[in-house]
């Protein structure tokens, strides 16, 4: 349930403007994986790149492997995110 949580949360922090959206790429096998999902395949590059990041921070396996821009960007969300700015 803990992934989860840190999932949307991190979703809502972006989709509200608090948290600035990861502006790096997704890696082929990460965008393989959406492809997989139906409901990925239309859905935005925005949206895409949450749901990986989400993924990602969650340890959700379906993330993939983070980049170290990646895991560099879910760092900075996670110091931010404990600080309560």
């Amino acid at each position: 349930m803990e992934g989860l949580i840190a999932n949307e949360t991190y979703r809502l922090d972006v989709r509200s403007g608090e948290y600035p959206p990861f502006a790096g790429k997704l890696t082929k096998g990460q965008l393989e994986s959406l492809k997989t999902m139906g409901l990925y395949r239309q859905a935005s590059q925005e949206d895409r790149v949450a749901t990986i990041i989400g993924r990602l921070l969650s340890g959700d396996p379906t993330g993939g492997k983070a980049t170290k821009e990646q895991a560099m960007y879910i760092k900075q969300y996670m110091k931010w995110l404990n600080s309560g700015e």
